[in-house]
């Protein structure tokens, strides 16, 4: 049974149409350091096991995945803690142990596994690498292993959360400076953490005569050290590079967010002072375009903001916007609101009825002096509320953004059009500073994304939306959904139609075939899985569909309308959800 919410959007949806270590302090070896909880806010884990770990590095993952009680073997105030030498005595807690973790490469590996004797189930080895995408599969699988799959699915979103936002915090200070970086290989996960994309790599073996020939004619401005088995002195030495040393082994916090926090600052202060608050201010008069190239002239910041749709909300709370908000119209569920923006959205005042658009008196009511939205139908062409100059008329600005404007036939491909919108918004309120912030941090998780999709090898699967209607309204080429489906490695079966949610005919759906459906449920959290099944049953009952592929293979990726049907900061959340799903299709 469709939902009201559901109904509400497929209602707004036609409405469109008219419009290696660092100096942390010594532990002895061998002592029994039970790990503190994450700074992350994460559940406790179900159960106690004792785990044994070669080093700091290593028993971090097994805290992220939940581990409390972890012994560590060589000391983590060591340059490189896998050339210590254990003595008997260290190894003495691996026969009580439940789990023995090690990356393999350490000097003492072949006595732990001599320690471990036959049992050599619990001997675990974990592929340290500080790149996101191998913290979250390693921590995952052992999550798995240790039973504590919900203290890491936690850990793991403060993680990204948390890597985002100091990712975002190099970037603004990298600015558009163009570095040539060459890097130590197991530090290259730090220049993507910046932004940057390496030149070229030296080590772990030493450097020949050709490889330091063949990296100084890169001619590099920056060389990124492994500070726990430094070898790059004489790529320095011999072009001027500036060093940067950064690490990868925690300190006895076990904590893999500290070495990020740790190489964050290192870089910040690598790329010098910050840009001053006085660039990023507005000077007003300033003039503005959006959807259709309407310019609007802004004497001051406005005041009071009436919101006519969650979208639109949630790019304004994350430009940290709340107190502007007067008047907001919802369309969703509370369950179904955005996480991030959850609370502060929880507190704005409704002004709207049965999930309807708020009428003239009830916007006017409230006297803002900014109405805005991501729907053209709310701004051009509404029954019951004027339209821009209506609005102009009454001394109200407005802004539509340009996701759903749909001006270009040409097919949108990525999300510049969110983040121009976020630009212009923070130029409009004055606050350009968070704007580009927030902007960084969604450029860092779209572009690790991309990165996961390219290590993954999808193929490019064609596909098609479909949110469960009598009739399919796909989405199109030339709106958000487009470039979620592009971004994720994947092709629109319809990216030539020009506007999002045209009605298509069933024949035309079969004729193209997709190879993965799309099912663009509206419904929260609370709903989604049941909704999910309600599309596919109804389209596996279809005699008309029996021949589409992905229906015959039952390739479904389910991506809510909230996150990924219009434009808002939670398209990235898109994003990832259809990644991992078609991941977990091509499995």
């Amino acid at each position: 049974m469709r939902t009201i919410a559901t109904s509400i959007i497929l209602s707004m949806m036609l409405s469109i149409l008219v419009a290696c270590g660092g100096t942390p302090a010594a532990a002895p070896a061998a002592t029994a350091t039970t790990a503190t909880s994450s700074e992350a806010t994460v559940a406790p884990a179900p159960k106690t096991l004792k785990i044994v770990a070669s080093t700091s590095w290593v028993a971090a993952f097994a805290k992220a995945a939940g581990a409390t009680d972890i012994t560590v073997i060589a000391p983590s105030n060591l340059q490189h803690p896998p050339d210590y030498d254990p003595k008997p005595s260290d190894l003495v807690a691996i026969k009580d142990a439940d789990f023995v973790l090690m990356a393999g490469f350490e000097g003492f590996a072949k006595r732990m596994q001599e320690a471990v004797g036959g049992d050599s189930a619990k001997l675990i080895t974990v592929a340290t690498e500080n790149s996101p995408d191998a913290i979250h599969k390693e921590v995952t699988r052992l999550a798995e292993l240790f039973g504590t799959q919900d203290h890491a699915k936690a850990y793991l979103a403060d993680f990204d959360t948390q890597y985002a936002d100091l990712a975002a915090k190099i970037k603004t200070r990298v600015g558009d400076a163009k570095p040539v970086v060459v890097t130590q290989l197991f530090m290259t996960p730090f220049v993507f953490f910046a932004g940057l994309t390496p030149a070229g790599s030296y080590g772990p073996m030493p450097m020949t005569p050709e490889e330091l020939k063949k990296l100084s004619d890169l001619k590099p401005t920056m060389v990124f050290e492994n500070s726990h088995m430094p070898a790059g002195q004489a790529i320095i030495e011999a072009t001027g590079a500036t060093k940067v040393d950064l690490i990868n082994f925690p300190g006895d916090d076990l904590e893999l967010l500290s070495v990020f926090r740790k190489n964050a600052d290192t870089l910040i202060a690598a790329f010098g002072s910050a840009p001053t608050a006085a660039t990023t201010k507005t000077q007003y008069p300033v003039t503005i375009n959006d959807c259709g190239g309407r310019e609007t002239v802004y004497t001051k910041a406005p005041e009071k903001i009436v919101t006519l749709d969650p979208a639109i909300t949630e790019s304004l709370l994350i430009l940290g916007l709340k107190d502007k908000i007067v008047g907001f119209t919802e369309f969703q569920e509370p369950n179904q609101r955005w996480a991030p923006t959850k609370a502060d959205m929880d507190a704005l005042p409704v002004i709207n009825k049965d999930m309807a658009y708020p009428s003239k008196e009830a916007v006017i009511a409230v006297a803002p002096d900014f109405v805005t939205s991501v729907y053209p139908s709310a701004l051009l062409s509404n029954a019951d509320l004027p339209d821009r100059d209506g609005w102009s008329k009454l001394g109200i600005n407005s802004y539509l953004t340009l996701g759903e404007c749909h001006l270009s036939k040409t097919p949108v491909t990525d999300l510049s059009l969110l983040y121009t919108d976020l630009r212009n918004l923070g130029i409009i309120f004055d606050v350009q500073d968070r704007a580009e912030a927030e902007i960084a941090k969604l450029q860092t998780r779209v572009e690790a994304l991309q990165k996961k999709v390219s290590d993954a090898g999808l193929p490019a699967l064609t596909m098609w939306s479909y949110s469960g209607e009598k009739d399919p309204y796909p989405a199109g080429g030339v709106g958000t959904p487009n470039a979620i489906m592009t971004i994720a490695g994947a092709k629109n079966a319809f990216e030539d139609v020009a506007r999002d949610y045209d009605a298509i005919s069933w024949e035309e759906i079969v004729k193209r075939n997709p190879d993965v459906i799309w099912v663009m449920t509206a419904a929260g959290e609370g709903m989604f899985i049941t909704e999910a099944q309600g599309i596919q049953t109804k389209l596996e009952a279809d005699p008309r569909l029996k021949s589409i592929t992905a229906i015959k293979n039952k390739a479904y990726v389910i991506v809510s309308y909230n996150e990924g049907g219009i434009e808002t900061p939670r398209n990235v959340d898109a994003i990832e959800r259809m990644v991992d799903g078609l991941i977990a299709l091509k499995k």
